[in-house]
């Protein structure tokens, strides 16, 4: 069966992004996606975590946004 992945982004302040989540299908095991983050969006600490579907194995990352100027 092809793998199938989730990813999640949570702000800075732990609320789910449902509008940067995507649903990701690739023909082997490693998949890639952008997340195109706004400049208006809140700076800090954004949680980006990846389930695959079947297993319900995560990974997760943190991505630091910088304050725009």
């Amino acid at each position: 069966a092809r793998p199938v992945f989730r990813v999640n982004v949570l702000g800075p302040d732990g609320a789910d992004r449902h509008y940067y989540a995507r649903t990701l299908c690739p023909s082997g095991l490693e998949a890639s996606a952008a997340i195109p983050f706004a400049a208006n969006d809140a700076p800090g600490p954004w949680k980006i975590t990846a389930r695959d579907v079947l297993t319900g194995t995560t990974a997760t990352t943190t991505v630091r946004l910088e304050a725009t100027p």
